[in-house]
């Protein structure tokens, strides 16, 4: 899913100019409910060379993201209680969000949540069966 703003799709990235990425290697949250799910992506994107820290609820993700620096939110398009718009928003709302987030999703979101989610912040969707195109996104978006 593109968002740039004036530039047609070309891309599952979606780059504002406003982006700093951190100096230090990154951490990644991964927050998916399904645990099978949660450890593929896990050692997708530690195979990768970058270093994971795993919820399967929000409410493990927002201890973690009090504990810890992240810089790239890797979150389940629904999560048993809330779906990911829900969970960007109480996120940005209580200042915990990182810098980047992507949504993995099992169905395409429609048209309005990819409008509400990009008005959120969130960097890129990806389907969550699609490793290859998950470690492309996170590499592009945290190596210099």
């Amino acid at each position: 899913m593109i968002w740039e703003k004036n530039v047609p799709p070309r891309t599952n990235i979606f780059v504002p100019s406003t982006w700093t990425l951190p100096s230090t290697p990154a951490q990644i949250l991964i927050v998916d409910n399904d645990e099978d799910v949660l450890i593929s992506l896990e050692r997708v994107v530690e195979d990768q060379g970058f270093t994971t820290a795993t919820a399967i609820n929000y409410e493990q993700a927002c201890r973690l993201l009090s504990q810890r620096t992240i810089g790239l939110l890797v979150l389940d398009d629904y999560l048993s209680d809330r779906d990911s718009i829900q969970v960007v928003d109480d996120l940005r709302c209580s200042d915990m969000v990182p810098p980047l987030v992507v949504v993995t999703y099992h169905r395409r979101p429609s048209q309005g949540e990819q409008a509400r989610l990009q008005a959120l912040g969130v960097s890129a969707l990806i389907n969550k069966l699609a490793h290859d195109e998950l470690t492309r996104t996170v590499r592009a978006m945290l190596e210099p």
